[in-house]
């Protein structure tokens, strides 16, 4: 036996059964009494059979005829009901489809709408495109008008000057014919540049006037070193 702080239980001990108390004997002869009537009934139903022939017939009772209409109610329940999950079939077919085609006409013009929005960035880099070309020819008509207007201020300054310098004077029937002869014998005037025309006192020159050349009017409207 252990002497420590845990000492070990002793082993439980077994008892007898208790025993079952008897039934009462109102039950056991009820129970009797059943197998008894049971007994009776089966042996009355083969006595029936033997005397009377043979049994009646089960589907002329008024209850088989009843289970008989609920049965076939219940069939045509179940024809009506299988219609309509068939329909129902159908018609979930028929919805499967019309969005299977949906899609498809979704897909299709999703891709239209695709090319046709490429297409319409195409032309809007082509409009750009002609705008700055547009752009560009409005600047050189612009310096081409500036020039255009420059040059009209030329020829009305020239054509100022011209109408204030002072007329030269005819020559007179009455001159010498030696002073004639000079006259016709002297040569037209150069100049080689503008400053040598500016320091005769000739510039502007005008285009028919002595001393007119085209290396002197580089723009070429008649008038140079202007």
């Amino acid at each position: 036996m252990s002497t420590g702080p845990y000492q070990a239980m002793p082993p439980p001990q077994s008892h007898p059964p208790l025993p079952q108390p008897p039934p009462p004997p109102g039950k056991t002869h009820k129970t009797r009494n059943r197998v008894v009537v049971g007994i009776a009934i089966f042996f009355a139903f083969l006595l029936g059979i033997g005397i009377g022939g043979a049994p009646p017939d089960p589907t002329a009772s008024a209850e088989y005829q009843e289970l008989e209409r609920e049965l076939m109610q219940a069939q045509t329940a179940l024809r009506a009901a299988e219609g309509e999950v068939t329909e129902l079939s159908e018609s979930q077919l028929a919805a499967l489809q019309e969005a299977e085609d949906a899609q498809s006409e979704a897909a299709s013009i999703e891709s239209s709408v695709e090319v046709r929005q490429a297409e319409l960035d195409e032309r809007e880099g082509e409009l750009d495109t002609r705008a700055t070309e547009l752009d560009e020819r409005d600047s050189l008509l612009e310096e081409a008008r500036l020039e255009v207007d420059a040059r009209e201020e030329a020829v009305e300054a020239a054509e100022a000057a011209a109408a204030s310098a002072p007329s030269q004077p005819e020559s007179s029937d009455t001159s010498d014919t030696s002073d004639t002869s000079d006259t016709s014998d002297t040569p037209d005037a150069y100049y080689e540049n503008c400053d040598a025309a500016r320091a005769a006192g000739a510039a502007p020159v005008y285009a028919g006037e002595a001393g007119y050349g085209g290396h002197l009017d580089r723009d070429g409207d008649g008038v140079g070193c202007e």
